[in-house]
């Protein structure tokens, strides 16, 4: 057994035999911290349980039949601790949200002060008695060690409770997403027991997102606990700073909502319907990645196109130019050079590290449109303001995405992304005023929504974000200089817009501009008329 709890002592199985443990580096571990919360107010449902917190230690190594390390907890003598693993298991439902609760706010309010539980809140010992807790994080590093060497008891207190591609702030959102999740559906969101199998599932996202799983969940927290569950390595930098408030506050009102209209049979038929195309669509691509090669091929093959443009570019008479435009103007450009896919602008007219992840993710869609045009004939992330004229109908509907942002605001202004940069070799006079000089700084306030199709499940995705950006005059040219910007998901049912937007289309005798003018109450992230306007004109020009 894993965890053996007796009294006050607490042993930690390696499940190594004594001549086996002394080959290991285990006494090393020894010395790694873990930290014990208490509080004496656990379930006050008006006001957030206040802990406190310090450091724990195992203490000594034991040796005995069963082998393992024989620590002595700092615990109260009343306190009789359980595995938060076990007690998941044994609790009813209720029981279980109201735990759930009070481990997220220890988790929360342990980062504010420092103190940093690991990967799998499966480390988690829990006490609860004369309405005070008591919850004790064992030292990860060393849990994981001890876990790994006892089977079955490694699958149920840490795998499943992780993921194991994500690190730091990243990976401690994912766990309290899984444990809300756990809690709320009484499943695990990746129950597959196999490690590897485990991970492609998690890659592939191959899990029933809660609006699915829960009947009238409330669909705000259900978005931002579903992007928690599926969180990447590179997200944590774009992560708010309250991000583990908004989980926990997610969960609290998760049933809030009472807003879920379905029947029990037709809830069931939504949710069977979800995961049935969801495994039809992740057969489909787990059989294209076994076969990937031509398309590997063409995308190294563009990616080295990519390479010459980028050379060819450098002439300095064609090259992108912000010279004679406004600073909003070139915020303009810049969010057009991502609708448009435009590296070449993009590159002109930014500088700085932080516009590094915006030239990556627009490189690698060019990417992954050219091999999709090699061999499937098709493009792929239309701007918003374009998709909508090429899914009017429902088989284009399904084999086009989108990927851009729409509606965005500058400091007031309505943008109709409409500007465009000059080259170099152009005469043009500078847009700067007399008072600026070589160095001088402005920034703008901006908003916008994120729009994209989900590659995996293909739901609409959309995020609504606002912030900031400054723009420095250099050789009597504005360029951007930093951006900062949060974003936060805007749930809504892509199968409810489906409906809703060829519903409308038909009543509107397929106007594309009239249709979305009437569902842009209801879907705010719909372009504006004039940008669709500007648009069909643009369209009806081309062909």
């Amino acid at each position: 057994m894993l965890i053996e709890i007796d009294g006050r002592k607490i042993r930690l199985s390696t499940g190594l035999e004594e001549k086996e443990f002394a080959k290991t580096k285990f006494s090393l571990l020894m010395s790694e911290k873990g930290f014990i919360a208490r509080s004496d107010d656990t379930y006050n449902e008006k006001e957030e349980a206040r802990f406190t917190f310090s450091d724990w230690t195992f203490s000594s190594i034991e040796s005995d039949e069963s082998d393992g390390l024989l620590p002595e907890s700092s615990a109260s003598d009343k306190a009789s601790f359980s595995p938060l693993y076990d007690l998941f298991e044994k609790t009813d439902s209720s029981q279980k949200i109201k735990l759930t609760r009070l481990i997220l706010t220890a988790l929360i309010q342990a980062e504010e002060k420092g103190f940093y539980a690991g990967k799998s809140t499966g480390a988690a010992l829990v006490s609860i008695f004369e309405g005070k807790s008591v919850i004790l994080f064992l030292p990860s590093e060393l849990f994981y060690s001890c876990a790994a060497g006892n089977g079955r008891d490694y699958v149920i207190s840490s795998l499943m409770w992780e993921n194991p591609l994500l690190e730091g702030n990243a990976a401690r959102s994912f766990t309290k997403a899984l444990l809300s999740y756990k809690a709320l559906t009484n499943h695990f969101p990746f129950p597959n027991p196999d490690k590897n199998e485990r991970i492609n599932d998690i890659l592939d996202k191959k899990y029933l997102p809660l609006e699915y799983a829960v009947k009238g969940i409330n669909l705000n927290a259900a978005g931002i606990l579903n992007r928690a569950l599926t969180l990447k390595k590179d997200d944590e930098k774009l992560l708010p700073k309250n991000f583990s408030r908004q989980i926990l506050e997610s969960f609290i009102s998760a049933k809030n909502s009472g807003s879920e209209n379905l029947s029990d049979d037709d809830f069931e038929k939504r949710k069977t319907e979800y995961l049935s195309n969801l495994n039809a669509k992740i057969m489909r691509k787990r059989k294209i990645r076994k076969n990937s090669g031509r398309l590997m091929a063409a995308g190294i093959l563009f990616a080295f196109f990519i390479m010459i443009l980028f050379s060819s570019v450098r002439n300095h008479g064609n090259q992108p130019s912000t010279m004679g435009l406004s600073p909003v103007q070139v915020t303009e450009c810049f969010f057009e050079s991502i609708n448009q896919k435009d590296i070449q602008v993009m590159d002109a007219i930014t500088r700085g590290k932080r516009f590094k992840p915006y030239i990556s993710a627009v490189t690698n869609m060019h990417v992954a449109n050219a091999a999709s045009q090699a061999y499937t004939f098709t493009s792929i992330n239309l701007e918003p303001e374009k998709w909508f004229f090429y899914a009017a109908d429902e088989a284009s509907f399904n084999k086009t995405s989108l990927y851009g942002i729409s509606n965005l605001v500058i400091d007031g202004y309505s943008s109709l992304l409409d500007a465009k940069t000059s080259k170099n070799k152009d005469k043009i006079s500078p847009a700067c005023d007399s008072s600026d000089r070589e160095g001088s700084t402005k920034s703008l306030n901006l908003s916008y929504y994120i729009v994209q199709t989900n590659g995996e499940n293909g739901e609409i995705e959309v995020e609504y974000a606002k912030g900031s950006v400054t723009l420095t005059l250099q050789k009597k040219r504005w360029l951007l200089t930093d951006i900062n910007v949060t974003a936060d998901p805007l749930p809504f049912s892509t199968s409810e817009f489906k409906s809703e937007y060829f519903s409308a289309l038909e009543r509107n005798q397929k106007d594309v501009i009239k249709t979305c003018s009437e569902l842009s109450f209801r879907y705010p992230w719909i372009p504006s008329t004039a940008v669709l306007e500007k648009q069909e004109k643009e369209l009806k020009e081309l062909f």
